[in-house]
């Protein structure tokens, strides 16, 4: 495993909970929901993390990557996206209090397989990547 990353909620800068430090996701439970349409597997975890806080998410609207600025910027709903995305974009988010709220990222490749100069350097720089950049996926 690289690292696991926080997820945290995002809300539009007029939303009730945008002034708070910490929220359960309980507490949005009845909130309009944005989700990634071209990442089943990231919306099949944010899904999941919503299952575990007792709730299904109200999905408002399922959308590309990037139209997904857009809709945060027209108040339409809340998302659940990792810490370091909203870090790059510049969004208004709340850590998540719920303990499941972390997203692990891994690489993996098959340690008795051969691998090229390039494929080994490629592994190589993608770890340390991560190990110098920890602090990114953490919220502080």
């Amino acid at each position: 495993m690289l690292v696991e990353e926080d997820i945290v909620l995002v809300v539009p800068t007029n939303h009730t909970y945008g002034g708070e430090t910490s929220i359960s996701l309980s507490v949005v439970a009845n909130e309009p929901f944005i989700s990634l349409a071209d990442n089943k597997e990231y919306s099949r975890f944010t899904t999941m993390l919503c299952e575990k806080a007792g709730f299904l998410p109200n999905h408002a609207f399922e959308v590309d990557s990037h139209t997904l600025l857009e809709i945060i910027r027209l108040n339409q709903g809340v998302v659940l996206l990792p810490i370091s995305v909203c870090r790059t974009l510049g969004l208004r988010y709340v850590k998540i209090a719920d303990e499941s709220a972390i997203y692990p990222i891994s690489l993996s490749w098959v340690k008795q397989k051969w691998l090229s100069p390039a494929v080994r350097e490629f592994r190589d720089f993608i770890t340390s990547y991560y190990e110098d950049h920890a602090g990114l996926f953490k919220v502080e």
